[in-house]
């Protein structure tokens, strides 16, 4: 009992600084019935999700014990304890398994010698990767995924597909200013954008998702053929010589392509708004430019959204923030959620 105690005090202390844990399939988005939890350096997932994509059998009994059958092993958790049975060998933990609003949390790297799957961790993204390379059980994975999805306050915006562009990336480092490139502004926002539309539902592909050198062809390419609904691209502006211009522009091609009701236009105008009044970003308007290589190439509406001015010192501030960054990356998000939402059919 008084390791049960303090297993759950350290639990609870631990949960009040944890970091962020994201867990993907094969670096896809993976939904979870309850958040991961990091305890003694170790990554806790729900027992009843990872079960699920592997079939195994799952029996807790009333004295706090979770036993787990799987490929003619039995894996035993006491709820709080150090120790697991194997097929009734002690295993010494790094971390106990616990529950956490009644669900059952338990160490994911202790279970990957049982399961057929690899786990990874990549730092310091705090990703933690799941390999599966059978397709049934990849299937399986999505099926899972599936049912454990939020709710989208924007159901129409549901299995939509955005390809969302940070530009630049690695030899190109786009605006250079007070010590900060672009490149990395561009990717950091990017990723809040990804983030919020796959919470939504929205199937994202990013054109990178480090810091890689990345044509602009191939990016063009990769909209078009996965016929993306809508492309953003994430940019920030920087004009030497002028330090009083600031604020956020969204630019677009006027042209006829039109997705279901929504063109470049109304898509930057949204976009515009949106980042403005939710970022706190000076409305510099919306721009036709017919002269850009993104906006030119792509089959669906098409925006760049300049978040915000480098040579501006309001402005650099600002893009110091990572705050400012999510702020950003979010409006930006809610922006494309609510031009999905508008779709017709």
């Amino acid at each position: 009992m008084k390791r049960f105690v303090i297993g759950f005090l350290m639990f609870f202390l631990l949960m009040s600084s944890s970091m962020a844990i994201e867990v993907r399939v094969n670096f896809g988005k993976f939904n979870l019935p309850e958040e991961p939890v990091v305890m003694n350096s170790r990554i806790l997932v729900p027992l009843k999700a990872i079960a699920e994509i592997f079939d195994a059998e799952v029996l807790w009994d009333p004295h706090r014990v979770v036993t787990i059958k799987h490929n003619g092993n039995e894996i035993i958790f006491p709820i709080g304890s150090m120790t697991a049975y194997v097929n009734r060998e002690e295993r010494a933990l790094d971390s106990p398994a616990i529950l956490k609003n009644s669900t059952t949390m338990v160490p994911l790297k202790f279970l990957e010698e049982f399961i057929d799957a690899k786990i990874e961790w990549h730092d310091p993204q705090a990703i933690v990767n799941i390999v599966l390379e059978k397709e049934e059980l990849i299937q399986r994975a999505e099926s899972v995924s599936r049912s454990y999805a939020p709710r989208s306050l924007y159901p129409n915006a549901v299995n939509k597909v955005v390809v969302v562009d940070a530009g630049h990336g690695g030899s190109e480092v786009g605006a250079n200013y007070g010590g900060i490139y672009e490149k990395d502004l561009n990717l950091s926002i990017a990723q809040y954008v990804k983030a919020e539309l796959e919470k939504n539902g929205v199937r994202v592909y990013m054109t990178r998702n480090s810091d890689v050198t990345t044509s602009l062809a191939s990016r063009t390419t990769l909209a078009n053929s996965v016929n993306a609904d809508l492309f953003v691209s994430v940019h920030n502006n920087a004009i030497v010589g002028k330090p009083s211009v600031q604020g956020t522009e969204v630019l677009y091609k006027e042209s006829v392509i039109n997705r279901k009701g929504v063109t470049s236009k109304s898509l930057a105008s949204t976009i515009q708004e949106k980042v403005s009044s939710l970022a706190g970003t000076y409305n510099k308007g919306i721009i036709n430019r017919t002269n850009l290589y993104v906006l030119n190439r792509t089959n669906m509406p098409s925006v760049i959204v300049e978040v915000a001015y480098m040579t501006n010192a309001s402005d650099l501030n600002k893009l110091k923030n990572r705050k400012f960054h999510e702020d950003a990356g979010r409006a930006i998000a809610i922006g494309v959620l609510e031009s999905l939402q508008s779709m017709k059919g």
